[in-house]
């Protein structure tokens, strides 16, 4: 017997939750900028979800938050980068220390 608690239900797809790391995607400014254009024709949710790859509930945040503060901006999208040390610097370099 299968439970039912192993499993999310989206948008017409039975998904095992190991599974459910696969269907979020990074999303770039042009992304988001499409998906408020689809939301404003109307389009359904689940389906920007289906083609974007992520799930429906973001695709209402995304627009959510464009109705209320008028625009969604990435801020500072992506890993910070770590300063390299002089010593690494020289390493890297093939100079010996």
């Amino acid at each position: 017997m299968i439970s039912r608690n192993n499993f999310l239900y989206i948008g017409g797809y039975h998904l095992h939750l190991d599974n459910f790391h696969n269907l979020m995607a990074k999303l770039t400014q042009k992304k988001i900028n499409w998906i408020i254009k689809q939301k404003e024709n109307r389009v359904s949710s689940s389906e920007i979800a289906r083609i974007m790859n992520i799930t429906p509930r973001y695709v209402n945040m995304i627009y959510r938050k464009f109705r209320l503060e008028g625009n969604v901006e990435l801020k500072n999208p992506g890993r910070k980068k770590d300063p390299i040390s002089e010593e690494m610097k020289k390493l890297k370099e093939g100079k010996v220390l």
